[in-house]
C-alpha cells in the first residue's frame, strides 16, 4: 500500500491549535504527504506564482499533495484549525 515508503507525522497541529489569521511561514514540501483534517475549518493558499486560493478542510476529509509543493497556509477560517500532516519518505 505504502510502496516501501515510511510514514512519518511531521505536523499535528492541536497545542494550541492555530488561531484566524495564525500562518505556517513559507516552506516547501520535500515529501508527498497527507493531509487529515481533525475540525472543519478554512485555509487560505498562498502560492510563490502570487495566487491565493481559499480551501475548506472537512473533518476527517484527507486530501494528498506530492512533494515539491511551496506555500504558505493561513488559518482563514473563525475557528482554530487542527489537522495531522503524514509525510511518506
Amino acid at each position: 500500500m505504502l510502496g516501501g515508503r515510511r510514514p512519518r507525522i511531521s505536523t499535528s497541529f492541536e497545542t494550541p491549535p492555530p488561531a484566524k489569521g495564525d500562518n505556517t511561514g513559507w516552506h516547501r514540501h520535500l515529501f508527498d504527504y497527507l493531509v487529515v483534517p481533525v475540525v472543519d475549518g478554512t485555509l487560505e493558499m498562498q502560492e510563490p506564482s502570487g495566487e491565493t486560493r481559499l480551501v475548506r478542510l472537512r473533518r476527517g476529509v484527507p486530501y494528498w499533495r506530492n512533494q515539491g509543493v511551496e506555500h504558505e497556509v493561513i488559518n482563514a477560517g473563525d475557528t482554530e484549525m487542527v489537522f495531522i500532516e503524514i509525510e511518506f519518505l
